[in-house]
């Protein structure tokens, strides 16, 4: 990654976090709690760090439209972004 440095989101609680199109990419996800996030339609997780198996597929459960919900800045999907 050369010299950009990472978001760093460690630890964060995201509970009834609304994160539509929120970008993530390549953000340090280490002990972040997932468990109760509202949306992610179009948000972009490619190349996170730290994000646990247990974290993407809690992720993964939410709704065919969030997950399949395109990110015009990132140009994917959030499902997309989610299992690359």
């Amino acid at each position: 990654m050369g010299n950009q440095q990472l978001t760093n989101l460690q630890g964060a609680n995201l509970a009834d976090a609304e994160l539509q199109r929120a970008d993530f990419r390549a953000a340090s996800l280490t002990d972040v709690d997932f468990s109760a996030v509202d949306s992610i339609a179009g948000a972009d997780f490619s190349g996170v760090v730290g994000l646990t198996a247990e974290g993407r597929s809690k992720l993964l459960s939410h709704g065919s439209a969030e997950l399949n919900e395109w990110n015009a800045f990132t140009r994917q999907t959030t499902r997309r972004s989610l299992e690359s």
